[in-house]
């Protein structure tokens, strides 16, 4: 899937998941299934739902890295597939959202270097999965991984 992580200006992504979940909402016809719209920038993430007709106002989790999200129906997440948006599994995007935070987390930390979030096999046990890096090996390897990796990495 190449590089999910980007700052306001560059190209992005948006996720919808595929999670439909049933909720009731003032206005909105009764028993709707409901998905979620993310991405790992929240400014991109409001651009985005702007444009296929979502009111900024309806974010949840506003100022939440890895959290902001908007809950979409079934009708709105096909409108925000034909604009781009990437399809993901509803449980593919909780490892994602647990890297973009953990990605903020560490922009925070001076000292930690810039991480991104991508989809692909992890350096270390070769798992599909959303994986974190770069992270450098005794070696000097370039490797990106996935969460339980990063902490094996991290403890040891």
């Amino acid at each position: 899937m190449g590089n999910q992580h980007t700052k306001v200006g560059e190209a992005m992504t948006v996720w919808v998941d595929d999670v439909y979940l049933q909720g009731n909402v003032p206005g909105v016809r009764s028993n709707a299934r409901w998905c979620h719209l993310m991405a790992d920038c929240e400014a991109e993430l409001i651009d985005f739902a702007i444009r296929v007709g979502l009111n900024p106002n309806w974010i949840q989790d506003k100022g939440r890295p890895g959290r902001t999200h908007f809950d979409v129906t079934k009708t709105v997440r096909a409108k925000c597939v034909a604009f781009g948006a990437v399809e993901l599994e509803w449980h593919y995007m909780g490892e994602l959202m647990r890297a973009i935070r953990r990605i903020h987390e560490a922009e925070s930390d001076p000292n930690y270097g810039t991480l991104t979030s991508t989809w692909d096999h992890c350096s270390n046990c070769g798992t599909e999965t959303v994986l974190v890096g770069p992270y450098c090996d005794a070696a000097n390897d370039t490797l990106y991984l996935c969460e339980p990796c990063i902490i094996l990495v991290e403890d040891a």
